[in-house]
């Protein structure tokens, strides 16, 4: 049985989360409804004690004309508590469809940046139990594999920011009951919580029927335990193929060998596929569906997610697809800089781009040597540094770094 919520039972929580220094500042996404507003308070008394300052931040995507008025009401309770908070603002043309979820990729998107900018690597937020049931009956309705139901974790990287999510076994009203007993805090009622046209709303309401049937939030938590423990097993198979099979370049390419890749259980072969694109493209992993369809025993050539697949006679290559590479830059000497996945660090002035030129003796398909970083001088080739290539052993002098930043930690 889950924990009650206690002050207590939520410090526990918290010390054994983050186990990791913190920093002298965390932030926590409010959004002025209860959940949010008790784990600020919350937060805010554990951080305290810590001698760590929390940072409230409302997001307002200004899809109703009275949002900006909410975020400004929760800044004042935060500001009288003497809980320092700002409002971010998601600016520009706002979307006709699929607003769920392009306002949630915004709110994390402008979250996440936020934390970036000042240096906070702790982003805390306030999903409970009922919310993680909705993420997973949203998910089984996309027919979402283990990964998408297996919802949401307690903490989770992204983007280099630990997300903690401490009320995950917690009921909503539990939370609220707590945030008026100890704090005598008002909340504010979002009334687009209640509006049908959106998916999760739609699901939300019929939590209590399907409650009726056995399929409490509680029974659907420790499913979604159950399915994360599947979850972390195929990514440690995932991790051993990766680490054994696969040939990274830092020319920022890979090679998967045929005989290992043919011998690889479909799921695996599944979720490998997905953590090379990731590395090498620039949309992201694709979706469950796409991947199933391109996931062939004998890859064929394809594009996807940025990347192109080259398939050989001995497995095939994974390269960044030419026309989504960035355009030349000009390096500063001894300058770091990054190009497209590239961090490059050379002593003189040259330019970065694609290689142009059909080197002999390469050993690597035309599609994937076009990919591969070059450094030119007056148009001419001076080096290419994963070939080892060099036009003029002279022409390159100092210290050379180069190293594809998007490979992951495996």
């Amino acid at each position: 049985m889950p924990e009650q919520l206690t002050r207590i039972s939520f410090e526990r929580r918290l010390n054994a989360l983050c186990t990791d220094d913190l920093g002298s500042e965390v932030a926590v996404a409010v959004s002025g409804g209860a959940d949010s507003l008790c784990l600020t308070l919350m937060l805010n008394d554990w951080a305290k004690s810590k001698g760590i300052e929390i940072i409230a931040l409302t997001v307002d995507h200004g899809l109703r004309p009275e949002s900006f008025q909410e975020a400004k009401r929760v800044h004042t309770w935060l500001s009288e508590r003497n809980i320092k908070h700002y409002i971010l603002k998601w600016e520009g043309i706002k979307p006709k469809t699929r607003i769920e979820e392009k306002a949630r990729e915004a709110r994390y998107e402008l979250l996440l940046d936020w934390c970036h900018a000042h240096k906070i690597t702790y982003l805390f937020l306030a999903h409970q139990i009922e919310d993680q049931a909705e993420t997973f009956f949203l998910r089984l309705s996309h027919s979402s594999g283990v990964d998408g139901l297996a919802a949401m974790k307690t903490i989770t990287l992204r983007d280099g920011i630990f997300l903690v999510r401490p009320f995950l076994e917690n009921s909503r009203v539990e939370i609220r009951n707590y945030l008026e007993k100890y704090y005598h805090q008002q909340w504010i009622e979002d009334p687009s919580n209640q509006d049908k046209k959106y998916e999760r709303v739609r699901i939300r309401q019929a939590l209590p029927e399907l409650e009726k049937l056995g399929l409490s939030p509680q029974a659907v938590s420790l499913s979604v335990k159950r399915i994360a423990r599947v979850r972390l097993c195929l990514e440690t198979l995932r991790d051993s193929f990766l680490k054994t099979n696969v040939k990274w370049s830092n020319g920022g390419y890979v090679f998967i060998p045929q005989e290992a890749w043919e011998n690889l259980p479909r799921e695996i072969a599944l979720r490998v596929l997905s953590f090379v694109l990731g590395c090498i493209g620039t949309k992201g992993v694709p979706r469950l569906d796409k991947l199933e369809k391109c996931c062939e025993i004998k890859m064929s050539s394809q594009t996807l997610s940025g990347c192109e697949i080259v398939p050989v006679k001995q497995g095939f290559f994974i390269c960044r697809e030419l026309s989504k590479m960035s355009p030349p830059v000009k390096l500063k000497p001894n300058t770091p800089t990054y190009w497209d996945r590239f961090y490059v660090c050379i002593s003189k002035e040259v330019v970065i781009a694609p290689l142009r030129e059909a080197l002999p003796k390469t050993g690597l398909p035309a599609k994937v040597r076009r990919t591969l970083p070059a450094l030119y001088k007056d148009k001419k080739l001076l080096w290419v540094p994963s070939l080892d290539y060099y036009a003029k052993k002279d022409d390159i002098n100092g210290t050379v770094i180069l190293k594809v930043s998007k490979w992951k930690k495996i």
